[in-house]
């Protein structure tokens, strides 16, 4: 699969305010973003000029019913770099990655969730991030997308500017859960036939990766059906008995594993697609992918453009994430236009 998205901004100088940026993605409209803020995959990103200590810039962001920005998809933290980039601002952007606290726990993302695990996409620089080591001797650590556009830590008293977030009302049918809107569908589809209805509302069918993800979802599917099976975003199709999430991520790299006592099983190859069993207490079982039944979905957070995968096929999949990459040129009134290949 592969995207071509443009932003383009008027001609002027590479200091002039990022918020001067008017760009459209059809899947949020315009009317939709507060303020100056921009229209990007399912959510909206402010970049005030200001710069402020990261407290500040939380409280700016959340006294707007947002966060500091979460770049958790490449594509996301690629939109984002093509603007700092310019914006000809060195001093480095806050995100909102926070310090978990406890000795060797991992940060967390402004809604609670993991930054750092094999479910995850990350940018950080080599060694970083930096919140746990030299605690007692430095001023509190945040984060920050720094002048090389790779994530780091610095104090936290320092001003900077920074990138808001704000996640707009899920579409009817969808329920919102931090970043991302889930929709419990009771069309009997198959699993081909799901992942394209899905597909249709922008989305994919939906990846419970934590345990928080799981009972929300639970809730959506006794709510809407209480009595059938649902489609979930897990399948093995590819690579037999190497389970991969919707969005390309492998389940075993994941921590969160739910399945029922009789799966995964397989019967000559004919077991690829994984449901929530209602009847098991829903755990997850694998099926035939042919078999029809209700499926859920979700829109938000996953891109499967802008992944590598390597393999041979025969063995678990590689997995390399990288970045769009991300060119310049000019249009015929001389405005920048920034495209991602």
């Amino acid at each position: 699969m592969s995207a071509s998205h443009s932003v383009q901004a008027r001609a002027s100088p590479l200091t002039t305010p990022v918020t001067s940026f008017v760009h459209v993605f059809p899947d949020v409209s315009v009317s939709q973003c507060p303020g100056q803020s921009i229209a990007f995959n399912h959510a909206c990103y402010e970049f005030p000029g200001a710069e402020l200590r990261n407290v500040e810039a939380r409280q700016y962001c959340e006294g707007r019913n947002g966060t500091l920005a979460m770049p958790k998809t490449p594509a996301v933290d690629a939109y984002i770099v093509g603007i700092i980039q310019y914006s000809g601002y060195q001093a480095g952007y806050w995100i909102g990655i926070e310090d978990p606290g406890p000795v060797n726990a991992a940060p967390l993302w402004s809604d609670g969730t993991p930054v750092t695990s094999g479910c995850q996409y990350d940018a950080f620089a080599e060694g970083e991030p930096n919140f746990l080591k030299f605690r007692d001797r430095m001023p509190p650590q945040c984060a920050m997308i720094g002048s090389d556009f790779l994530w780091s830590t610095d104090t936290c008293d320092y001003e900077k500017r920074f990138i808001c977030q704000y996640v707009p009302d899920c579409p009817t049918g969808y329920h919102k859960l931090k970043d991302t809107c889930y929709g419990a569908k009771q069309a009997v589809l198959n699993y081909i036939q799901a992942e394209s209805a899905c597909a249709q509302d922008g989305g994919t069918l939906a990846m419970p990766k934590h345990l928080q993800t799981d009972f929300f979802l639970i809730g959506l599917m006794i709510r809407e059906a209480p009595d059938e099976d649902f489609w979930i975003g897990i399948e093995d199709r590819r690579w037999e008995y190497n389970h991969m999430f919707a969005d390309g991520i492998m389940l075993a790299d994941c921590a969160f594993i739910k399945w029922s006592s009789i799966a995964p099983r397989d019967r000559a190859h004919m077991m690829n697609c994984i449901m929530y069993w209602s009847s098991r207490g829903y755990f997850w079982h694998d099926m035939p992918c042919m078999e029809r039944m209700s499926y859920v979905c979700q829109i938000g957070e996953w891109e499967w453009m802008f992944m590598a995968t390597l393999c041979n096929c025969k063995k678990k999949p590689k997995v390399r994430w990288y970045r769009p990459l991300l060119r310049d040129t000019y249009d015929a009134d001389s405005s920048t236009l920034y495209i991602f290949t």
